[in-house]
């Protein structure tokens, strides 16, 4: 019989009840007879039978073996049977509330510890709550809630080591994958619960469904997944496999499970006479163990929790705006809230207008929640980054009391970002869950607009005028001026400006005047771009695609939509953005200067973050990435010079432009090297998952755990999908090197074979070899079937020959077309990435075997993170690129040149016997010509398979280095300078690469001063000259100056200039006022070495800066 399931057989001759109860014919029963017995007895014996003779029958100890619900220590964990075939769903509620009877007294003890265990996590006291754990393992042992918990609070407690001791002892102590997995999984995420959350457990979850096992995907789901912060509403499959665990466990898992359930809108008359069975199991299942926490009994109606006298006085001190009393009477009272999470946000908003400083990060989790929320209130931090830092909590303290409404924290206090029916079944399920829901959360389980629809507990006369106007404004019964008057009140009486965005965000949508919200927002969002929390985003964003909207408002909500909340709605910011341009007559962003005005934030949102390079390069304004990059620069210097962006962020991206011109030139004019992987992006995209996964790998202990999940006794085997982890570590380790090298092969943007394909096989490599070929007329095209045509011009060019000769070269020429072409395909297919063993024509084949197992094993152990395991991957990688890039190499040189050239003096021996002794001069020069030029073209080829090097990082010399930072600058700037050059040869002088990026920005910047303090600006005339002795040189720009300009360079002036570009604050100022440009120029080359100079002279209406070395 199967370890998790036993299976229930029909005995027509033998009452089950009987042979159990009767110990001389129970004792003659086999222990798989007995079982199957006991499983008859569970799923057909009479409902008015069942629970008294359970009760009778769980006194005999080997009955009593048959339940996992006995289990107080980890060894005991997940031995025994589940029942689950035949058995009703209301069959099992009976058989958990029997067995819930049967250890009422301990579960009793449970619910006294866990209620002050909770609430001694929340307020921080973790020392009391380590002591409370160890009371509750003495007084009724081990459960998973015990070791997860005491994992929670090592880990807040910072005792790490401990932590990590504490969950190795558990796991060497567990005979069973799954319980091990489990102990991982409370490890990984009280260590980081949104990274592992997110990559091991849904990951495992989604591949048990994959693997049609959604009752332990859902088991997974109920004991770690936040619903529906993290995962869709839905009904979860997973009573019958709580059987799997101790009764703590059990009884935890039921009650969670049965809010749930509670919680769901009922649609079907089967649903609602479970419904009913459950409400009088929870209602029967508390009372017998006196838990006041459990779920409501009624799921149809959630109004009577939230009654609590200490809420409701709380809530009233919010509505009359007595903060800093709301905050003592919270504090003082704290141990008496059973779910404190449930006031968090009156808390929250209170702190926000008080701003008391109280809750400080070492005062436990709900101050930490409160303090998160009151930034979201006030708009002071980052919404995204708030948000993340809550769902972490929610996910660590996913199995306490009240999380569902510690995670309706977030949908309150954001209450336009969510999905209205996941807020709803979310506050239907806070609401059944808590004695603490205020009456925020019952109107939120509403299906009306909860800023319109909540109403105050208070008396209206209590409320200050802010509220009343607001419970008018809630009325809908004024007219549209009345109301519009009454929100300009609100607006400037309100505390909390949020308060504001959301009624008048709601009241407008209410009254389908959501186009009068576009405005409102993005004025709102251009001066405090965190306040997007406080509009209907999602509403706005359809409203503006539904209506072709493109004004600067549209274009503005549509920048943050795309940043903020949604990135792949980033096509409808670039139609956006090319509609506004054409809709104002312009062409590009430059021609609407004029909309800058320094009192209005839009337009320099408009410019400072929308008009980038990437949104410009849906324009079709620009003849060439160079012109896309000079009207950034032209748009950035503009604003600098209106003082409207900051100077080092001025710096930060010209220097960025600058650079890409920098690559650019050198990836066209020094280098044909055209493999190239990003692994830099790979790194970046890949870090989450491989952290998450090595830290996974380094928690499980060398041994011999099994290598996947046994699940109804069947060896999950075989594909990914199909194959459960449960901690092991060659499994873990080769998901690791799997997801590595799958990305560094595949990937669709960065990975090798992308390279290869779009750089070399599709087009470029059988272009570059036929393009000699095709010049000469050597070719011919298959037709419609496959075959290929006569060669029309040599036949036309050699009309006065013999048809038949003519036919015979032509079949040469066929015969060659046809056979040069199989060579091309012969060596594309070299070119081709693979990983399987089967292809052993590929070049480039990435076969794993053992001892390189062995090596990542060693790797994984050594690297402190997934960075650096990440790091020495890729190296492993390169390594192995290269010896690739060689081998293709010698391939190209050798193999495909002998075959093309056998191939050359073939087509010529065969032609020569064809054309009989005519002739045919014109075309044998011709395939002795190409026959000569595609050996170069192989060798070209050739060379294209090395590692690209940007052009930055190769050695230069100072000639190279002056003529690419002109052009660099002329491309940037969008210019032609007027300038002499009058050097000598400086071909001597190098720079090695990681010297070239500093020197070029250095000279850039000094053409830069030279313009733009000339008072002649683009047509400044400049002259580069150079000296040089020994290891001695200079370079010297100089540049005309107005008279005016000139005038104001006194001696003072110009030793003035000098102390602040050579002074001691200089690096200090440049990186972060931005400094002048020659203060930045110095900086750069002294970053080189220290024995650069820089200094300026002024004479004869000209203007000299030079560099010296030495």
């Amino acid at each position: 019989m199967s370890r998790k399931k036993a299976k229930a057989k029909t005995n027509s001759n033998k009452d089950a009840f009987n042979c159990l109860a009767n110990p001389l014919i129970a004792g003659m029963l086999a222990d798989d007879q007995y079982a199957s017995t006991a499983a008859t007895f569970i799923s057909r014996r009479a409902v008015a039978d069942f629970r008294s003779d359970f009760k009778q029958l769980y006194q005999r100890k080997r009955f009593r073996r048959l339940f996992n619900a006995s289990a107080t220590t980890i060894e005991e964990f997940s031995v025994a049977n589940i029942f689950r075939d035949q058995v009703a769903p209301s069959r099992l509620l009976e058989l958990y509330l029997s067995l819930v009877m049967q250890h009422a007294e301990e579960l009793r003890t449970f619910v006294a510890l866990r209620d002050r265990f909770e609430i001694s996590v929340l307020a921080g006291q973790y020392n009391l709550a380590s002591n409370l754990l160890d009371e509750l393992r003495e007084k009724i042992g081990e459960s998973l809630w015990y070791i997860r918990n005491r994992i929670l609070v090592l880990s807040y407690q910072g005792k790490l080591q401990e932590m990590q001791d504490f969950a190795e002892s558990c796991k060497s102590r567990s005979s069973d994958s799954f319980v091990t997995y489990l102990i991982n999984c409370f490890l990984l995420i009280a260590s980081d619960p949104l990274l592992h959350l997110q990559k091991i457990v849904q990951r495992t979850i989604n591949e048990l469904k994959e693997a049609e096992i959604n009752e332990w995907a859902d088991l997974l789901s109920l004991l770690f997944v936040p619903r529906p912060l993290f995962a869709r509403r839905e009904n979860l499959t997973c009573l019958p496999v709580i059987q799997t665990f101790g009764i703590v466990d059990q009884y935890h898992l039921i009650c969670t499970l049965s809010a749930e359930i509670l919680a769901h809108e009922i649609v079907a008359q089967t649903e609602l006479d479970f419904v009913r069975h459950l409400s009088i199991f929870i209602e029967e299942m508390g009372s017998a163990v006196g838990d006041e926490a459990v779920p409501s009994s009624d799921p149809l109606s959630v109004q009577g929790r939230g009654n609590n006298a200490d809420s409701s006085r709380l809530v009233r001190l919010y509505e009359n705006d007595q903060s800093v009393a709301l905050i003592n009477e919270f504090r003082t009272r704290f141990q008496q809230f059973r779910t404190p999470f449930a006031l968090a946000n009156l808390v929250a908003k209170a702190e926000a207008i008080a701003n008391t400083g109280l809750f400080r990060p070492d005062q436990g989790p709900v101050s930490d929640v409160i303090r998160h929320l009151s930034s979201l209130y006030d708009f002071s931090a980052s919404p995204t980054r708030t948000a993340d830092l809550i769902s972490s909590i929610v996910v660590q303290l996913n199995h306490f009391q009240g999380s569902s409404q510690l995670q309706l924290s977030l949908y309150a206090s954001m209450p336009l970002r969510y999905e209205s029916e996941d807020r709803q079944w979310l506050a239907r399920l806070a609401a059944i869950s808590n004695a603490d829901a205020t009456p925020w959360t019952r109107t939120l389980t509403k299906d009306a607009d909860p800023i319109l629809s909540h109403s105050y507990l208070s008396d209206s006369h209590t409320l200050p005028q802010y509220r009343i106007i607001k419970q008018q404004i809630r009325t809908l019964s004024s007219t549209r001026e009345d109301v519009d008057a009454k929100l300009d009140a609100f607006r400037m009486t309100v505390p909390l400006k949020k308060d504001y965005y959301e009624l008048a965000s709601s009241y407008l949508s209410s009254v389908n005047a959501l186009g009068d919200v576009i405005p409102l927002c993005a004025a709102t969002l251009a001066q405090q771009p965190n306040a997007f929390v406080a509009f209907p985003m999602r509403k706005l964003i359809e409203h503006i695609e539904r209506t072709n909207a493109h004004t600067l408002d549209s274009l503005i909500i549509a920048y943050y939509y795309v940043k903020k909340i949604d990135s792949k709605k980033e096509y409808l910011l670039n139609e956006t953005f090319e509609e506004f341009i054409l809709s104002n007559d312009a062409a590009r962003p430059s021609d609407l200067f004029h909309l800058l005005d320094e009192l209005d934030a839009r337009p320099i949102v408009f410019y400072r973050d929308i008009a980038t390079l990437e949104t410009m390069d849906f324009l079709g304004a620009f003849k060439d990435s160079n012109d896309l990059r000079s009207e950034r620069v032209k748009i950035l210097d503009h604003l600098r010079d209106l003082t409207l962006i900051e100077p080092d962020q001025h710096r930060a991206e010209v220097d960025e432009i600058v650079m890409q011109v920098v690559v650019d030139s050198g990836a066209t004019e020094f280098n044909v090297a055209k493999i190239d992987v990003n692994d830099r992006a790979l790194r970046r995209d890949l870090s989450q998952d491989v952290s998450s996964l090595l830290a996974l790998y380094k928690s499980v202990k060398d041994g011999t755990e099994e290598k996947f999940i046994r699940v109804d006794g069947e060896l999950l085997d075989g594909d990914t999908a199909q194959a459960v982890v449960a901690g092991d570590r060659n499994t873990t380790l080769l998901k690791i090197v799997n997801l590595v090298q799958d990305a560094f092969l595949y990937d669709e943007k960065h990975g090798l074979d992308k390279n290869l394909s779009a750089e070399i096989r599709h087009g470029f490599f059988s272009n570059l070899m036929r393009s000699k070929l095709e010049e000469a007329r050597l070719l011919t095209e298959k037709d419609q079937n496959g075959q290929y045509k006569s060669n029309e011009f040599w036949l036309n060019s050699n009309t006065i020959i013999v048809e038949g000769i003519l036919r015979a070269v032509d079949d040469q020429l066929k015969w060659f077309s046809a056979n040069f072409n199989q060579l091309v395909e012969k060596a594309e297919e070299w070119m081709k990435v693979t990983a399987d063993h089967k292809d052993t024509s590929r070049v480039f084949n990435y076969k794993l075997f053992l001892h390189d197992f062995r090596q990542f094993h060693t790797r994984a152990e050594r690297s402190a993170s997934g960075e650096e395991f990440l790091q020495s991957f890729f190296d492993v990688l390169w390594s192995h690129t290269e010896d690739c890039l060689s081998e293709m190499r010698e391939k190209l040189n050798v193999e495909f040149r002998n075959g093309v050239d056998a191939l050359f003096q073939e087509l010529i021996e065969r032609i020569t016997t064809a054309k009989s002794g005519v002739g045919l001069v014109d075309l044998m020069a011709a395939i002795t010509r190409v026959r000569n030029d595609i050996r170069e073209d192989i060798t070209t080829a050739s060379e294209w398979f090395r590692r690209h090097v940007d052009y930055v990082s190769s050695a230069r010399n100072l000639s190279e280095l002056t003529e690419i930072s002109i052009e660099c600058f002329e491309r940037v700037k969008g210019v032609r300078l007027n300038i002499v050059r009058d050097m000598m040869d400086l071909s001597a002088i190098r720079f090695d690469g990681r010297q070239i990026k500093s020197f070029i920005v250095a000279f850039v910047n000094i053409l830069e001063n030279a313009c733009r303090h000339s008072g002649f600006g683009a047509h400044t005339a400049i002259r580069v000259s150079s000296t040089i002795a020994g290891t001695t040189w200079t370079l010297q720009v100089e540049n005309s100056v107005t008279p005016d300009k000139l005038e104001a360079l006194t001696p003072d002036r110009l030793t003035q200039i000098v102390e602040k570009m050579k002074g001691p604050s200089s690096l200090h100022m440049m990186r972060k006022e931005g400094g002048s440009g020659l203060s930045k120029a110095y900086n750069q080359l002294r970053s080189i070495k220290d024995h650069f100079d820089v200094n300026i002279f002024a004479e004869d209406a000209i203007f000299r800066t030079r560099i010296s070395y030495g």
